[in-house]
C-alpha cells in the first residue's frame, strides 16, 4: 500500500502510497481515513486527463491466496469510485501482465524493468517496479481497446486470450 501506481496511455506516471497503513499500532480510525484517502487520490489520477475508456487493475487476489484485508479494502474503494464515474473497469491477474510484458507469468521484477525500458520506453519509469507494472496494465488496457501502444511476439500477446473487456466496451 506504500506504491500504488497509475500509468496513462499519454505517457503519464504517478505513484502514490501511504507509509504503516497495515500496522497495528496504528489506530483504525487513522488506517480507515487514510485507505479512502489513497483510493480517493488513485481513482482521481486515473480520472486526470478525462474519462478513461477502461482502466485495467490488478486482479484482487482470492481465497486461498496471502493477502492483507487493508488491500482488499483499497481495491474495493477504488473500483467502486471508478464505477461510481462510469467508468469500466478491467481486473487482470499479476501473471498476464507479466506474460504480455515479458513473455512468462513468472517473470521477475528485474524482466518487467527490462521490457519497459525496450519496449515502451516513452515511460520513465527511473526503473521502478511498480511503476512498469502499471505501464503494462495500461498497455494491455490499450491493446484490448484495439489501439496498442507496441508490437509483441504471439507469446506475449497470448496473454490476453481469456481476457473479457467489460459490459459495452469493443475492441
Amino acid at each position: 500500500l506504500t506504491a500504488a501506481a497509475v500509468a496513462q496511455s499519454g505517457g503519464m506516471l504517478y505513484l502514490t502510497g501511504t507509509k504503516n497503513l497495515t500496522s497495528p499500532t496504528q489506530g483504525l480510525a487513522w488506517r480507515s481515513m487514510e485507505l479512502d484517502k489513497l483510493g480517493d487520490g488513485i481513482a482521481a489520477r486515473a480520472l486526470a486527463q478525462g474519462h478513461p475508456d477502461l482502466v485495467v487493475i490488478e486482479l484482487l487476489p482470492r481465497a486461498g491466496t496471502r493477502f492483507d484485508p487493508e488491500r482488499g479494502y483499497l481495491w474495493w474503494h477504488i473500483v467502486g469510485a471508478l464505477a461510481l464515474r462510469g467508468v469500466p473497469v478491467l481486473d487482470v491477474s499479476v501473471a498476464t501482465i507479466k506474460k504480455f510484458a515479458a513473455g512468462r507469468g513468472n517473470a521477475p521484477k528485474s524482466a518487467m524493468i527490462e521490457a519497459t525500458v525496450r519496449r515502451l520506453p516513452q515511460f520513465e519509469t527511473g526503473g521502478d517496479d511498480n511503476l512498469c507494472d502499471a505501464v503494462w496494465a495500461c498497455a494491455i488496457g490499450m491493446d484490448m481497446l484495439g489501439h496498442p501502444l507496441v508490437e509483441l511476439p504471439k507469446t506475449h500477446r497470448d496473454a490476453l486470450a481469456k481476457l473479457v473487456l467489460p459490459d459495452g466496451i469493443r475492441r
